[in-house]
């Protein structure tokens, strides 16, 4: 039966995949690190930095953790220069407060507390950004730093960084971005400025992904099969992001079946409807680099093999074991280290979208993360 406007609220309350979650009560999992970047924003000269991968929930944790402290938020875009950073972060400021922030769109010019500057110029300072702002607790929230491209202004943000803990204090700056490490967000500059409190995000533990569904029961009134949410923190790859795409599509079945309990049925039907959802490029990658033709079963069974276990980097001889047992469940015969070598060494060409990414010491992984989860997936469908 059709779910009405009132369930289907609650169902995007419950399970949120394509937005992240601002409301701190249906935030699940991360204590620690909400506490620490809880901790950081009120601490004198103290800077935050979240990074991990994308689907971990950074921009969710940072949404929560500031929440009661009324952050200005930017996002920002690739062609940022530090000028254009700081101009978007102060036109914010205009918004919410037109009286005191007045901007000339057509001269550029910015005029605060009887300090008048063009926002176009390229030698905008760390000093006049600090000149504009307004007296008081300040907290700028800076997601997405990892899309600048400019190595400049992320030597020049680095440096307001610095400039702001020994100036201004009370002015705290929360940067969100994509890395395994804050130096690598950072470019490097993290050695140059202390006061940077590091969060990293790693892969969710089970306990955790078990608390975001017990959560959207409660929402939503229903209760999760066993064996459902079992094989849901499976498929997951221990990011929230799978959690919440599977369980909205699953959850969803139930209730249109008019019933309070979510069945293995749904599931198998929910997660085909997860895979449709899930980020275009991690499909049309996919399909590249797995052609249905019967001569390509050894990229598709490379590439399932790699998806198993909870290693990040795979070797050669594990991945061949793992397609080779692929092979025998599918009653096909096994192939060669060499063979599977060779189809590796493809996999990670434009041809095939670079599915897989070579490291240095022979290892082979996901070049996007996100891939393991879309691949396992893909793998329940079957």
């Amino acid at each position: 039966m059709p779910l009405t406007p009132e369930i289907q609220e609650k169902l995007h309350i419950a399970f949120r995949p394509h937005a992240p979650i601002d409301n701190p009560d249906d935030f699940q999992g991360r204590e620690v690190e909400r506490e620490r970047v809880e901790s950081a924003i009120v601490a004198p000269g103290l800077h935050v930095v979240i990074f991990g991968e994308r689907g971990a929930g950074k921009t969710s944790l940072a949404n929560v953790a500031t929440s009661k402290k009324n952050p200005i938020k930017v996002f920002c875009e690739k062609s940022f220069s530090f000028t254009a950073l700081c101009r978007s972060v102060l036109l914010k400021f205009a918004e919410k407060d037109p009286n005191r922030f007045i901007f000339d769109a057509k001269t550029q010019n910015i005029r605060a507390g009887g300090i008048n500057l063009d926002l176009s110029a390229s030698n905008f300072s760390a000093d006049d950004f600090r000149a504009l702002l307004p007296v008081g607790p300040i907290l700028i929230v800076v997601d997405e730093i990892d899309r600048i491209q400019d190595q400049d202004t992320i030597s020049r943000l680095a440096e307001l960084c610095k400039n702001l803990s020994t100036n201004r204090p009370d002015v705290k700056l929360v940067l969100i971005g994509v890395a395994e490490t804050a130096d690598e967000i950072l470019r490097g500059h993290t050695s140059n400025v202390r006061n940077f409190r590091q969060i990293a995000l790693e892969r969710m533990s089970e306990s955790e992904l078990s608390k975001i569904i017990a959560h959207g029961e409660l929402v939503l009134g229903l209760q999760f099969d066993g064996i459902v949410k079992k094989r849901l923190v499976e498929v997951s790859d221990k990011l929230p992001y799978y959690v919440h795409l599977i369980a909205v599509s699953t959850a969803e079945q139930a209730l249109k079946r008019g019933s309070q309990r979510v069945e293995v049925a749904d599931f198998e039907l929910g997660i085909k409807i997860a895979a449709r959802d899930c980020d275009a490029e991690l499909s049309s990658t996919y399909e590249a680099a797995i052609p249905s033709v019967r001569e390509s079963e050894i990229y598709r069974r490379i590439v399932w093999a790699v998806s198993e276990g909870n290693a990040r980097v795979s070797p050669t001889a594990a991945i061949t074991q793992k397609v080779n047992l692929i092979a025998s469940k599918e009653n096909d015969e096994p192939v060669t280290t060499q063979a599977v070598g060779a189809a590796l060494k493809k996999l990670i060409t434009a041809d095939r979208r670079a599915i897989l990414t070579k490291e240095q010491n022979g290892l082979y992984r996901f070049s996007n993360p996100l891939m393991r989860g879309y691949v396992r997936l893909i793998r329940e469908t079957r």
